[in-house]
């Protein structure tokens, strides 16, 4: 993001706030981070062996659902287009957790494999996308933060590892003690209740919108000139033309690519692996919440 001396007015006075509201926005990153790969990656593996034997279909046709939730993909570009407009995160976030919490509630009701291919792989993928930290997140965190960029991308991505530690004890204590249907009911409330709320109320594009500037610089401080000449220094505005000329962007596409292959189907398949070895649902919800704990460790000491 390049702000032009040209063609912007002194940013409006507000009240100095005595913690930068960018924090505000990783914290609804975070959250949403937290909801939704804990319903997607984490919780989904619980859903594998009770829903396969009620619709009679074997483990691969239920893991077939992995080829349905890619069915979206070609209309996140149109999603991005949102994310610059003034109010289009808040418009994804919102808008977002409620159509997936609706979703979420309707798979409660599926009554076939192939509804749930429908309900579930396609309409709450486009939902998901629409609030995973893999578009809002990023975009709107490297405009609210520039030399503390790292750190909030981190934080953010403790959300992913803390989906595990929270979402999956819920569906597995869900699913032992009442059913697998219920289990999405508690989802879909607890999608909405938590995450539509703090996009509503905190999720803003990036600081200049209230009249503020990144990492907190007060714009008491500087002129819009003055503040331009010193980001310059260390902030550098790619085009999508330059970036997609880079070695650098396919080299963290491919390693992100292969990463997401290799642990998506481990987190998918973890808890069924592990009843197959003779422990039962309670037994596999502790060691999926073990290894999501320490999944946030590691990230805590990168």
């Amino acid at each position: 993001m390049v702000i032009s001396s040209e063609d912007h007015s002194p940013l409006p006075r507000v009240p100095q706030r005595r913690l930068f509201y960018g924090w505000y926005i990783v914290f609804v990153v975070f959250m949403a981070s937290l909801i939704t790969s804990g319903i997607g990656g984490w919780g989904l593996s619980f859903f594998l062996i009770p829903m396969s034997e009620d619709f009679s279909v074997s483990r691969t046709e239920f893991s077939a659902i992995s080829l349905f939730r890619l069915a979206p993909l070609p209309l996140l570009p149109f999603l991005g287009v949102l994310v610059d407009k003034k109010h289009g995160p808040r418009v994804l976030i919102v808008g977002g957790s409620i159509a997936a919490g609706i979703v979420l509630v309707a798979t409660s009701l599926v009554q076939t494999i192939w509804q749930f291919y429908l309900v579930y792989g396609i309409l709450f993928s486009f939902a998901q996308f629409a609030i995973a930290g893999q578009l809002v997140g990023p975009a709107v965190l490297a405009k609210w933060f520039i030399k503390k960029r790292g750190r909030v991308m981190a934080i953010s991505a403790i959300g992913i590892s803390a989906g595990g530690f929270v979402i999956a004890p819920a569906v597995g204590w869900f699913i032992d003690s009442y059913h697998w249907r219920d289990a999405w009911v508690f989802l879909g409330i607890s999608m909405v209740i938590v995450v539509t709320p703090l996009g509503a109320m905190f999720m803003r594009r990036q600081p200049e919108d209230m009249g503020l500037l990144p990492d907190g610089v007060s714009p008491s401080d500087a002129s819009i000139d003055r503040a331009v000449e010193e980001r310059s220094d260390f902030e550098y505005s790619w085009t999508r033309g330059q970036a997609l000329r880079t070695r650098a962007m396919w080299l963290l596409l491919v390693v992100q690519t292969l990463s997401l292959g290799i642990n998506l189907p481990t987190l998918f398949h973890q808890v069924a692996y592990v009843q197959d070895k003779g422990f039962g649902l309670l037994e596999a919800t502790s060691i999926a919440t073990t290894t999501a704990a320490f999944a946030i460790l590691g990230k805590l000491l990168y």
